[in-house]
C-alpha cells in the first residue's frame, strides 16, 4: 500500500500584460503623472522613517484611473482563482538610473493576522530590458527559491505578501515608475 500525500502549500505567482480592448487602455501617464509630483514635488512618502521598508513607497492619488486599473486585476484574479480581492493599500515607487529597490516583503512581523494575503506590482513606465523583478521564497529546509521577470510598460505580477521581492538595477538612463498594491483575499 502507498502512503497518502497532503500538500501542505502553495505557492503561485500571477503575472501577466494588462489586455483591454482599444479605447479603453489603462491612462499610465496619469497614474505616472501623480507618481511624480509626490516623488518629486509633494516628497509625500508612506513613511517618513528612513529605516522603514516603506521609505521608499510614495503615495499615489486615488482617481478614476487607478480604480479601473484595480478592477481590471480584481476581475483578471477572480477569474483565475475563483477568488476576490479586497484593496489594502497602494503606493508608486520611482527608481532613478543605476538605483536598485531594497528586498523586502510585505508582512507586518509583529502582527501576521492582520498581513496581506498579495501583493502587485505593476510597470507604469518602465524603459524596456532595464530592470527585473525578482521575488523569493523559502523552502523548508533553508533554501531560498527565486523568480525572476523583465519588467515592462503594463506588466504585472501578483505574489504571496510573504516573498521577498525587489527590482534589480535600473539600466536605462532615465527614471523607472511602477506601482504598488497589497490585497486581502476573499
Amino acid at each position: 500500500m502507498k502512503p497518502q500525500e497532503i500538500e501542505l502549500e502553495k505557492k503561485s505567482i500571477y503575472w501577466d500584460y494588462v489586455h483591454t480592448p482599444e479605447g479603453y487602455e489603462v491612462k499610465r501617464d496619469k497614474i505616472k503623472s501623480s507618481a511624480l509630483f509626490h516623488f518629486f514635488i509633494e516628497q509625500n512618502r508612506l513613511s517618513g522613517d528612513p529605516t522603514n521598508n516603506t521609505y521608499n513607497d510614495f503615495k499615489v492619488d486615488y482617481m478614476k484611473e487607478v480604480d479601473y486599473f484595480l478592477a481590471l486585476i480584481r476581475e483578471r484574479f477572480a477569474q483565475k482563482k475563483d477568488r476576490g480581492l479586497v484593496l489594502n493599500k497602494s503606493w508608486c515607487n520611482v527608481y532613478y538610473p543605476g538605483e536598485m529597490s531594497l528586498s523586502r516583503n510585505q508582512l507586518k512581523i509583529g502582527n501576521l493576522d492582520q498581513s496581506p494575503d498579495y501583493t502587485l506590482v505593476y510597470g507604469i513606465d518602465v524603459v524596456k530590458d532595464s530592470t527585473n523583478l525578482v521575488i523569493e521564497w523559502e523552502t523548508n529546509r533553508k533554501y531560498t527559491l527565486n523568480w525572476t521577470m523583465p519588467m515592462e510598460n503594463n506588466k504585472y505580477a501578483i505574489f504571496p505578501s510573504g516573498c521577498n521581492y525587489y527590482f534589480t538595477k535600473n539600466k536605462a538612463d532615465q527614471i523607472n515608475v511602477f506601482f504598488g498594491a497589497t490585497y486581502t483575499e476573499i
